[in-house]
């Protein structure tokens, strides 16, 4: 091989390499990319998750408070009811 023809394949693999290089960067970009777009997927579905869950809490204790208020309204009643009999069941006017 004469020296203008190991120059010329030197310069050859150089080139080569550097489309590899940029190859692999180009190819390592995408899979930073597409590991960028699944991170904030599963970042938004744990806070819509979260946002369900204090949803879901806050259903429950409202519902918890609504059963306590109902009992004191029923006991309320009764004793209303067992004061009226008391009475003789007479309305005071």
């Amino acid at each position: 091989m004469t020296m203008g023809a190991r120059a010329s394949q030197a310069r050859f693999d150089g080139l080569v390499r550097r489309a590899d290089v940029k190859e692999l960067t180009r190819s390592r970009d995408a899979a930073t990319a597409k590991a960028d777009a699944a991170r904030v997927q599963k970042n938004k579905a744990n806070a819509a998750k979260r946002k369900a869950e204090r949803l879901a809490a806050e259903e429950k204790e409202a519902a918890a408070a609504e059963k306590v208020e109902a009992s004191k309204q029923r006991e309320l009643r009764q004793v209303a009811a067992q004061a009226d009999r008391g009475r003789g069941g007479r309305q005071s006017s």
